[in-house]
């Protein structure tokens, strides 16, 4: 993969405009180029196995990898035409019941909620280590 510059939204195509959902992710959590979409998330470790089943039942759309299981940071490997599809999946799982910083806000409905955040907290460097990954 070929990173493009870290600016905001540099990673949108010019053949494809950004979509709402795109501009909301912060720069730090997705990486794209001209072959793949990469968004990275912090989730809860005991719904890993949620996203990655979640994906493998949208097929074709992205394919989930966890890139560090103690701290819960998975990545979606998916391409720039599915890219919104992706995003469109997450938005409909976003909790709303998450602070700013991804702290979880306990549930009034009690548990099974799933909560996650887009990992904008990644140095420059850890993203890179996790592209290289990929």
């Amino acid at each position: 993969m070929v990173d493009t510059k870290n600016r905001p939204h540099e990673s949108c195509h010019k053949e494809a405009a950004c979509s709402p959902l795109h501009e909301a992710v912060p720069e730090q959590a997705i990486f794209q180029d001209v072959e793949s979409a990469v968004v990275f998330l912090d989730v809860a470790r005991k719904d890993i196995v949620f996203f990655q089943a979640l994906f493998e039942s949208y097929e074709g759309i992205g394919t989930v990898r966890t890139m560090d299981s103690d701290r819960g940071i998975i990545s979606i490997l998916s391409t720039p035409s599915s890219l919104g599809a992706v995003l469109e999946v997450l938005n409909s799982f976003k909790n709303p019941q998450m602070d700013k910083s991804g702290a979880k806000i306990e549930n009034r409905d009690g548990e099974g909620a799933i909560s996650w955040r887009f990992a904008s907290h990644l140095h420059p460097a850890e993203k890179s280590r996790y592209v290289d990954m990929l």
